[in-house]
């Protein structure tokens, strides 16, 4: 099952390889989204502040991280995009990061709302 926001065409998350990265079980599925929601807002405050302070290669670190949590649970909006801002980071454009990082927020929490509770 895919889902999308009904403005635009873009598909947020990808529920269906999701559960067949936890070879269909749906309840580690569950807890996984459960911890992404608890923790993808940290790596968002994590990445403002390595963006603040100029750090891009903690930036890309970061981006990464929150690329590849955002695969494990369908979220492949959001992963798409951490892996630009990535990329972007490690090439040392600040600017476009900071577009970029503002792009990741957005898509995280429209994420956020689509994901099932339970």
């Amino acid at each position: 099952m895919t889902s999308q926001n009904p403005a635009d065409t873009t598909i947020h998350i990808d529920l269906e390889s999701a559960l067949n990265r936890f070879m269909g079980d749906r309840e580690i599925l569950i807890d996984a989204i459960a911890i992404y929601r608890e923790e993808a807002p940290l790596h968002l405050e994590k990445l403002g502040l390595l963006l603040a302070e100029g750090d891009m290669q903690g930036l890309s670190r970061a981006a990464h991280s929150l690329k590849g949590e955002s695969g494990s649970v369908g979220a492949v909006g959001a992963q798409a995009l951490c892996a630009k801002l990535e990329k972007t980071a490690q090439s040392g454009d600040l600017e476009s990061s900071a577009r970029l990082l503002k792009k990741v927020a957005e898509e995280v929490d429209t994420t956020l709302a689509l994901l099932p509770r339970q």
